[in-house]
């Protein structure tokens, strides 16, 4: 039997061989990159950051805003029954204007006075004044806008004024003459106290006439009007007030009626301070 050989072809291998592996070199980022990265990175933190903000800086915005809201119409609400429970107090304490009052206007008055100086202190016009009495004459001090009028005299011209004037300087006292003036002033008056009032303003310029004139002045006439004073409450203050002038008409005139014309504007002026009341 033939013996067949059986050929055999090893392949040599070396032991722990293995396929090469190909290494691959990865390339490094440049420091611009770098920075450009880190860059972008902060960019986008602060977007965030920024936009986180607004978002809760809104939301807190509209809680605030709601409580708030809440917070005025509960005041609203309790000021407004506040102002409802006191309305009725407040109109039971008013007063309640007279039925028969009317709106009453009452004429200006004018005259020219003799002024001896203006003050804005009394002390000084009371300083003055006296030394006017040293020498025999009189006058009245007459407050209005914070100063103090020192008057001696008074004319219904100004002719007559200048010549009273002319008087005083020959006894060395230095004067001039002012227009002065009440206004106009309209009150809610009855139709007893527009009559007086009227006939008050009447007998005064008449009186002042009379007096610039040299003619005596009608004394009769003033208490005639005075009598009818006890007609109403304000007709009886106004006569307390002047009652201790009446005296001077005939004493010094010129004091009278600057007294009696200081009075009526006090008085008129007492009908502001009663409306506003």
């Amino acid at each position: 039997m033939t013996r067949k050989k059986k050929l055999t072809f090893k392949i040599n291998q070396k032991q722990g061989f293995s396929p090469k592996k190909q290494n691959i070199r990865k390339s490094r980022p440049s420091p611009s990159f770098n920075k450009r990265r880190q860059a972008f990175q902060l960019k986008k933190n602060v977007m965030i950051a920024t936009g986180s903000a607004l978002v809760i800086g809104t939301l807190l915005g509209i809680v605030m805003l709601k409580m708030f809201a809440t917070v005025d119409e509960s005041s609203a609400y309790q000021s407004t029954q506040v102002r409802q429970t006191a309305a009725p107090q407040q109109a039971n304490h008013k007063k309640q204007p007279d039925k028969n009052n009317k709106t009453q206007s009452l004429s200006d008055m004018q005259a020219f006075v003799i002024q001896a100086g203006m003050f804005s202190e009394r002390a000084n016009a009371e300083a003055m004044l006296s030394q006017f009495q040293a020498k025999g004459t009189d006058g009245v001090i007459w407050q209005r806008d914070d100063h103090y009028y020192l008057f001696i005299d008074i004319s219904s011209d100004k002719t007559g004024a200048k010549k009273m004037v002319e008087s005083y300087k020959k006894e060395n006292l230095e004067t001039f003459v002012k227009q002065w003036a009440t206004s106009e002033v309209s009150h809610s008056l009855t139709e007893v106290e527009q009559e007086w009032l009227t006939s008050f303003q009447t007998t005064w310029s008449d009186s002042v006439r009379a007096y610039t004139e040299n003619k005596e002045i009608d004394s009769e006439r003033w208490e005639q009007l005075y009598n009818k004073t006890n007609e109403t409450k304000k007709m009886q203050d106004l006569f307390a007030t002047t009652k201790s002038h009446l005296s001077d008409i005939t004493k010094q005139p010129a004091v009278f009626l600057l007294n009696m014309w200081l009075a009526y504007e006090a008085f008129i002026l007492s009908f502001e301070d009663d409306t506003l009341s």
